[in-house]
């Protein structure tokens, strides 16, 4: 049997292209935007969506690389830190396709792919649905919780 590892080809460059271009079409210089991720073979790019800005990543290793987009909204609230976990637990059943979590004392608004098979509408459709998420809900859930908005 060959070794199919040292045949597979690098998809990597494929998706970088595609995310480029997306960025491209909604009218950003993707090198102006581009982030300086430290690991070799990881790529990043940040754009801004309103109030929103939103982070993408190509990460992982070889074998698995992921898309991750995700929009850093919010500073938890001061008080009433339960309603305000039930309400982000709430509109997480409310969400297609990203979810809402907390990192430290951030909320984010987040969306994981495995790049395998994945199309470029897809990828598009990670990023505009993070973007128009995270810009829908920061002014709403800050004014409701007295968080801050990043």
């Amino acid at each position: 049997m060959a070794d199919t590892k040292k045949t597979r080809k690098d998809p990597v460059p494929e998706y970088v292209s595609t995310i480029e271009k997306f960025l491209e079409k909604v009218g950003y210089n993707p090198a102006d935007v581009r982030l300086d991720v430290s690991e070799k073979g990881n790529y990043g790019w940040r754009a801004h969506k309103g109030s929103a800005s939103v982070l993408i990543f190509l990460l992982g290793s070889q074998e698995t690389k992921v898309l991750r987009v995700v929009s850093p909204i919010l500073k938890l609230p001061q008080e009433n830190l339960l309603p305000f976990y039930r309400r982000l637990l709430e509109t997480n059943l409310t969400i297609p396709g990203c979810s809402l979590g907390v990192k430290g004392d951030e909320v984010l608004v987040f969306s994981e792919r495995v790049l395998t098979r994945l199309s470029a509408s897809e990828i598009e459709m990670a990023i505009d649905m993070v973007a128009s998420v995270a810009d829908g809900i920061d002014d709403e859930l800050s004014k409701e919780f007295g968080a801050a908005i990043l």
